[in-house]
């Protein structure tokens, strides 16, 4: 019954409806790869997994893939503290070193399919950077206070914002299933008609048996994963994430589960009635957890599924 006086109530901001920007025609698309200091191990187990046989052909070539005056999508790894830091420097040559000693990564995926690639950070302090993980008794949700800074600090960064309109967010645990990944992606965000702020996969699996209490257990299932679309430079979509933010404490919960509780509230059911049409489901991502799976069965059952987030492929544990 908190939402009957918490203060917020169900009075919609007008500022997630009034004055939207529509996204521009042929709009920038950029690869957002958020690392963690500690884990650019799996970032590059990641990038070997761009260079495995059937998935090389990232995108196909610019006169098919990428229309008329639409610049090649480019690629950003998104550090955690600073990319001056000590903690950080290493792992950055360890990316380069990498890239340079793979030709196929090198020349076919990063020099073919994106106009470029840089590394920048949200500036965390390393006590910034830490995640609590301590568990919600009633939603069953982790706090992960340092991730959230990390994302949330893309849509205020204004050399993101003033250069795309879109961004993928491709965390080092996912990885391409098919070929053309990059043109999917492309191809999704530019989709005719779809003014979307958050376009991904719901879960592809069987959540594990959960503590969390209704309707949180529900609404965990339908959220959307992190490892999205994003509409970034709308000041609509902006006002919605601050108002996550103040109002739903979604800078300290995980964010992607956060966002949804936030916007399925009873509380703030005529948020949802406003902004609903802005969250879609898609299958070009698929979020499949940690569970083991067939991916050969996986790739026939789900056609349209270009890249899987899930770390039970190739992710070590303790990486």
């Amino acid at each position: 019954m908190g939402w009957m006086w918490s203060g917020h109530g169900d009075v919609v901001n007008p500022a997630v409806y009034t004055q939207c920007a529509a996204p521009r025609e042929n709009s920038p698309l950029l690869f957002v790869v958020p690392v963690v200091h500690s884990q650019t191990p799996r970032l590059l187990a990641s990038l070997e997994q761009w260079t495995r046989p059937e998935v090389l052909a990232a995108c196909s070539s610019n006169e098919t893939s990428i229309p008329p005056g639409a610049p090649k999508p480019d690629l950003l790894v998104w550090f955690d503290l600073p990319v001056d830091h000590p903690m950080v420097q290493p792992g950055i040559r360890n990316v380069q070193r990498m890239i340079e000693r793979t030709p196929a990564l090198r020349d076919e995926v990063i020099g073919r399919c994106f106009g470029s690639l840089r590394f920048d950070s949200a500036n965390l302090t390393l006590e910034q950077s830490r995640n609590s993980y301590w568990i919600h008794p009633l939603k069953s949700i982790p706090r992960t206070e340092g991730s959230n800074r990390q994302f949330f600090a893309l849509f205020d960064y204004a050399p993101i914002t003033a250069s795309y309109e879109h961004l993928q967010i491709m965390e080092p645990d996912m990885f391409p299933v098919r070929a053309g990944w990059v043109d999917a992606v492309a191809a999704s965000a530019r989709s005719a008609g779809q003014n979307f702020w958050i376009k991904g996969s719901i879960m592809r699996f069987e959540q594990a048996f959960s503590l969390a209490i209704e309707p949180y257990r529900s609404m965990y299932q339908y959220h959307i994963n992190g490892n999205a679309l994003y509409r970034v430079g709308d000041p609509c979509f902006n006002a919605f994430l601050r108002d996550a933010r103040r109002h739903g404490n979604c800078e300290l919960w995980c964010y992607d589960t956060c966002i949804n509780i936030y916007l399925h509230s009873l509380r703030n059911a005529n948020l949802y009635h406003t902004t609903a049409h802005h969250f879609l489901a898609s299958d070009v991502v698929a979020h499949m957890g940690g569970r083991p799976f067939d991916l050969a069965a996986f790739r026939a059952q789900s056609p349209g599924t270009f890249l899987v987030h899930g770390k039970s492929h190739f992710v070590s544990s303790g990486v």
